[in-house]
């Protein structure tokens, strides 16, 4: 949080970013809403030519549910093969 409010001090956009192998319980509501974008990652960090991995949407409906009107991005291997199953996946839900 003290990273995400020094950020913003300056007048800048601050982002959350959470590898595949990362909860997204991790973001907490506190951390969500003072984000400016969650960036979900759909491949490993630092190893090029990985294929997307799938499973890491369901994170992306996650964080859809508890945080609305946020920015949520995804990266890594998303191609027009998947992504649709992307943009689904942030669908905005109501409740």
């Amino acid at each position: 949080q003290d990273v995400i409010d020094l950020i913003h001090s300056h007048n800048l956009k601050a982002g959350l970013a959470i590898s595949p192998e990362t909860s997204s319980s991790v973001i907490t509501e506190a951390l969500g809403n003072s984000a400016d974008l969650l960036l979900v990652m759909t491949v490993r960090p630092g190893h090029g030519g990985q294929k997307f991995m799938p499973e890491c949407l369901e994170k992306v409906k996650d964080l859809r549910e508890r945080f609305p009107g946020k920015n949520i991005q995804v990266d890594g291997g998303v191609g027009p093969g998947n992504a649709c199953q992307c943009a689904q996946a942030g669908k905005c839900f109501t409740h």
